[in-house]
């Protein structure tokens, strides 16, 4: 299974994260982040990406109980 799927999963040679800004609220944190990628599939060939999202970190009693992400 792990031959077959490290096509597609690749290997990741580079990833690079900035902060845009974050919000915290009384029961959720909310970060606008910017990343991307790059690396080589097993066959040799190269893949890049780049995305902005916004994820969101609900809280309930002092724990997390849920992240979502939103993005294109």
């Amino acid at each position: 299974m792990r031959k077959i799927t490290s096509h597609y999963l690749g290997v990741h040679t580079d990833c690079k994260i900035k902060i845009i800004s974050h919000i915290i609220g009384h029961n959720s944190i909310a970060l606008k982040q910017v990343f991307s990628a790059k690396g080589s599939h097993s066959d040799g060939s190269e893949f890049s990406y780049r995305k902005k999202v916004l994820d969101v970190i609900e809280l309930e009693n002092g724990q997390v109980s849920a992240i979502r992400r939103y993005g294109k």
